[in-house]
């Protein structure tokens, strides 16, 4: 006996496809921004209280892959959605109007949606963490489940991906619009973690005091950069 025809196998792939979207877009829709969230211990060792899922698809966003939310990995504290989508959306709008290639930043993983131990980070477990992929010239960089789904890539000490590069611009001015917007939010920017030889290429791109949380990552951090806010006032 032959095996199925081809039209069943394309016809099966498509069909999983549209349930992991159902279910990604469903848990957005399941967690409006009606209650605030609440933060739990810390980054290494907390929980976090009506998280929001970030949507699959934004105006200024999209999720790295759509199978990472649909499993439930893409859980944030409010104040972190707000503060991301504003200071996506004033990175993009500023590159746009200069007539600079801005194509939607894409958000990687964050955290269950009561926060707690998310294998495999050592962080992510109060709703205060974000992993932001980093952003090519052209182009972007891949997420099948066989690169473990975008974190298992390599980039070089100059930020060269094959043919293409970081770029290092846009992920300064980021950083600088998450500076200005988290107050507006209730938190602060704690820290900004990228790998250590993109450190001056980013530092010497930077306006604002955003700069002085620049932390080198222990090992090679080099398909994202992590970000880590804390609420105004918080030690």
């Amino acid at each position: 006996m032959g095996g199925a025809p081809l039209w069943r196998w394309l016809a099966a792939a498509g069909l999983a496809l549209v349930l992991v979207q159902g279910v990604a877009w469903g848990r957005w829709a399941l967690s409006p921004p009606i209650l605030d969230s609440r933060s739990h211990g810390l980054a290494v060792a907390g929980g976090v209280s009506f998280a929001r899922s970030l949507a699959p698809f934004g105006a200024d966003h999209q999720t790295h892959s759509t199978a990472d939310a649909a499993l439930g990995r893409q859980y944030l504290h409010s104040d972190v959605v707000d503060t991301l989508q504003a200071a996506f959306a004033e990175e993009r709008a500023g590159s746009l109007g200069r007539g600079r290639h801005a194509p939607r930043w894409r958000v990687a993983e964050t955290g269950w949606r009561g926060g707690g131990w998310f294998s495999p980070h050592l962080t992510h477990q109060d709703g205060l963490s974000v992993d932001i992929v980093t952003p090519l010239q052209a182009g972007r960089l891949p997420s099948w489940p066989w690169q473990e789904l975008g974190y298992g890539l390599e980039l070089d000490p100059v930020g060269a991906f094959g043919e293409q590069a970081v770029e290092f611009d846009r992920l300064a001015r980021l950083f600088d619009g998450l500076c200005r917007q988290a107050p507006k939010h209730g938190l602060v920017t704690r820290a900004l973690i990228v790998w250590g030889p993109w450190h001056p290429a980013i530092r010497g791109r930077m306006r604002s005091t955003c700069r002085n949380t620049l932390i080198d990552a222990p090992l090679p951090h080099d398909d994202h950069v992590h970000v880590t806010f804390t609420p105004k006032g918080a030690r």
